[in-house]
């Protein structure tokens, strides 16, 4: 009787989803691989974002920024984007000095309102390193 109490709790438990029971274990198997290849994923792509947050964290109690810079070649074609920490004067400076095509603009734009939600003052920044 003990062991159809385990299955009556362990059938609760798997409430809605008690149609996987109609399922082939070759299925069940495939399934599990792929969900838990999903996990492993998400899970990467967590532990991105929590050092992402933590190193953010660092930069702002030391007053800098990481600052996306795109490069070009001489003929001003794209040739790379690269990621700088300096602080903020400087980096608001080197972001205005870039050529101004529309995606220098967006770019330019794009890291001028993140800085402002994360607090920084930009305007009084811009203002303290002379031109």
């Amino acid at each position: 009787m003990n062991g159809l109490n385990n299955i009556t709790i362990l059938m609760n438990n798997i409430g809605e989803d008690a149609d996987l029971l109609t399922r082939c274990d070759a299925w069940l198997e495939q399934e599990r691989k792929i969900v838990a290849s999903q996990l492993d994923e998400k899970a990467r792509e967590l532990e991105k974002l929590l050092l992402a947050q933590k190193i953010k964290k660092l930069l702002q109690q030391r007053n800098l920024v990481a600052v996306q810079q795109i490069l070009r070649t001489a003929e001003g074609d794209m040739k790379d984007v690269i990621i700088k920490l300096m602080n903020l004067p400087d980096a608001i400076y080197l972001l205005e000095q870039q050529h101004q095509e529309t995606i220098d603009k967006l770019n330019t734009t794009a890291q001028l309102t993140t800085w402002n939600d994360d607090g920084y003052d930009v305007a009084t920044s811009r203002a303290l390193r002379p031109s």
